[in-house]
């Protein structure tokens, strides 16, 4: 039987090449599109829907978005 990937495992995965990529330094294009992933899928995820939206996760990953923007600007 096919069963769907749970999220909580392509969360893991992203966040497992990200660590990767930051543990030798090499933050490339796909490194970023992974970060998008990643932050849209912790978005989306229950625990984090549930969290106050003072937590510090929103803070986090709206940070990250920014960061990802400028990347993207190329500053």
């Amino acid at each position: 039987m096919v069963t769907a990937l749970d999220p909580g495992d392509e969360i893991a995965d992203w966040l497992a090449e990200i660590i990767a990529d930051l543990a030798v330094d090499e933050i490339t294009a796909a490194t970023m599109a992974l970060a998008g992933l990643l932050s849209g899928a912790l978005r989306a995820h229950p625990t984090a829907r549930s969290l106050d939206p003072r937590h510090r996760l929103h803070a986090t990953l709206l940070e990250l978005e920014g960061l990802r923007s400028a990347l993207a600007r190329g500053r």
